[in-house]
């Protein structure tokens, strides 16, 4: 994302593709982009605080060589003020309560991320620098598929429907007036509503946030995602998406060590050890 300075716009440009195999994953064209800026503009229209499209500036995808740009609202962060884990949980509970609404939600795909990280082990095993390699790749890919069948004979708890896909703190902005605004549209799909729980449940014990933030993140939403059955393979599977994903960028030495170190943990089963943002 990029300011267009003096106008208060924000331009993003996305490729149609890969640039690299380590951008697997990383598709666009201008109908998927167009479904976000449409979904902002019924969320907006609903009050909900979402991050808005500049609707007359369009999407540009001319002499672009396949890349779609397309502006938005610029907002002025308030860095004084912490979003905290209960802000997300609240507004996740009222997108999903909106979205369950939202008149063209069977024109997003499905939520999958095992065909995510098969992308990534492929990218990577395309580009074949050295690293990772081979035996790490299919071990991941391995554990993948049988995680695919675990997650699959779960009882889910949650109703489905359109869900963020990638709910986390760093997709909340405080705008300067002190508004929370959702940001990032780009993975929303039909899914799993306990999927947009899981990061901050996995993040909350792989990098030691502190004691109370998931009590609070679950008080606000309304359900306790590690009290339910099915949290062993939702978890599992989200580390492995977490894994896969800095194995595809993993461009130097730390981490690569981050990765090795993250691979022993799923091994060994350990719960319990610290991993690392790197």
């Amino acid at each position: 994302m990029f300011e267009v300075e003096g106008a208060g716009v924000a331009l993003r440009l996305r490729r149609p593709g890969p640039q690299s195999t380590r951008d697997a994953g990383k598709r666009a064209a201008p109908d998927e982009i167009q479904r976000q800026i449409d979904l902002a503009n019924w969320l907006a229209e609903r009050d909900y605080p979402v991050n808005l499209p500049v609707t007359e500036l369009g999407l540009q995808h001319q002499d672009l060589d396949g890349a779609v740009a397309s502006f938005w609202e610029w907002i002025e962060e308030d860095r004084e003020r912490q979003v905290h884990l209960a802000d997300l949980a609240r507004l996740l509970g009222t997108l999903h309560s909106l979205l369950d609404e939202y008149p063209a939600a069977a024109a997003f795909p499905r939520w999958d991320p095992f065909d995510e990280i098969e992308q990534r082990l492929r990218a990577l095993e395309l580009e074949a620098d050295g690293w990772p390699d081979q035996a790490q790749l299919d071990l991941l890919r391995d554990w993948s598929r049988r995680n695919r069948d675990e997650l699959g004979a779960v009882d889910w708890a949650l109703p489905g429907g359109l869900i963020h896909g990638d709910a986390h703190v760093g997709n909340v902005l405080t705008a300067g007036d002190g508004t929370d605004l959702m940001i990032d549209l780009d993975a929303v799909a039909q899914g799993r509503r306990e999927w947009d729980l899981v990061p901050t449940a996995v993040s909350h014990l792989r990098f030691r946030a502190t004691p109370d933030s998931l009590e609070g993140f679950t008080a606000a939403y309304g359900f306790d995602l590690l009290q339910w059955s099915g949290w062993p393979a939702i978890k599992r599977t989200r580390e492995l998406y977490m894994t896969s994903w800095l194995m595809s960028v993993a461009n130097n030495g730390t981490r690569r060590e981050e990765v090795d170190h993250r691979m022993r943990c799923l091994a060994e089963g350990d719960e319990q050890v610290t991993w690392h943002a790197v």
